[in-house]
């Protein structure tokens, strides 16, 4: 489900938690009230709500505040290496994806937020076929990874300046 506005993808995150609105509130750690204001008020997030939020609930922060990409990380595959081998699931750039989970550290950094390791590397697999599906050799991969930074802070500031906005409405 593509939701356009923040509190569409809230309220869905509250009805896939089958809680009141209350014990959900709770769950993600803001007052009914900070809720209610989000839900039902039109009040936008904090960058620190919603990584909050993202966080509570398992959710993409990229979803979340923008409604791109998937809620959730893709489960792997058969295709994928094997747990606990130390093998890349099949079709994984090591040396690209590392590039990728680096850009997005740094965009966060720069930005002065704190994301956990684990939303870090979400975001880059989202990213990650954005630049392995268009790059025909790794001399195109600075060119792609720094549009791939133009689009994180675009989706950042979208987060921060109009929260219940996707880019496509802002």
């Amino acid at each position: 489900m593509h939701s356009e506005k923040f509190a569409d993808r809230l309220k869905q995150l509250l009805a896939d938690s089958k809680q009141s609105e209350r014990a959900f509130a709770r769950a993600i750690g803001l007052s009914p009230g900070g809720l209610r204001g989000l839900l039902h008020e039109g009040k936008g997030p904090t960058l620190e709500t919603v990584l909050q939020i993202a966080s509570a609930c398992g959710v993409s922060v990229l979803w979340l505040s923008t409604g791109e990409g998937q809620p959730h990380a893709a489960k792997p595959d058969s295709t994928g290496g094997s747990p606990g081998t130390g093998r890349p699931p099949a079709g994984l750039d090591p040396e690209l994806f590392g590039r990728v989970v680096d850009r997005v550290a740094k965009v966060y950094r720069e930005a002065n937020v704190r994301l956990p390791e684990v939303d870090k590397g979400r975001i880059a697999a989202e990213r990650y076929p954005e630049i392995a599906d268009q790059a025909e050799s790794a001399d195109e991969w600075p060119a792609l990874l720094d549009l791939i930074e133009v689009r994180l802070k675009k989706a950042l500031q979208t987060a921060v300046n109009a929260p219940g906005q996707t880019k496509r409405e802002a």
